[in-house]
């Protein structure tokens, strides 16, 4: 039943704004890779006007307090992580400030979604931090995994 609301929410937004069709989401949630942020989708998809909204947590497993997440919803193949170049277009921020281990309940703003990878898999949301300890991070540096 859940798979059904978010795939008529989903349905109902893109037809709504003139977006080419995209695929609807098979269903909510990725796979864990230990990511130092992890974003776990807790309800389907709602809608706010024409604005998707995806209501998480976040949880900070760094080990490092973390102020300012980037992030990036769309559709995931379950191992191939977004690069700087795949949500150049999409990234967005959000102001929250995380200790290590602590998770946080929000609600985020949809937006453009991307595809990673093949054969498209899940629905969910992709997050890297804007400063980890006292290093303040690029794009780049964030979702390339080069810091």
């Amino acid at each position: 039943m859940s798979r059904f609301i978010v795939s008529v929410l989903f349905a109902l937004a893109l037809g709504g704004c003139g977006a080419a069709q995209k695929p609807l989401p098979t269903g909510l949630g990725c796979p864990d890779h230990g990511e130092p942020l992890r974003v776990v989708v807790t309800a389907p998809l709602s809608q706010r006007g024409n604005t998707l909204m995806v209501t998480c947590t976040i949880e900070n497993r760094s080990g490092q307090p973390v102020s300012g997440v980037r992030y990036v919803s769309g559709y995931f193949d379950g191992h191939t992580e977004p690069t700087a170049q795949d949500v150049a277009h999409a990234e967005q921020q959000l102001a929250i400030t995380l200790a290590p281990g602590e998770t946080k309940a929000v609600v985020l703003v949809a937006g453009e979604t991307v595809v990673v990878g093949g054969l498209t898999k899940c629905f969910g949301v992709r997050a890297v931090p804007v400063t980890i300890g006292d290093h303040q991070l690029t794009a780049a540096e964030a979702w390339d995994g080069t810091h």
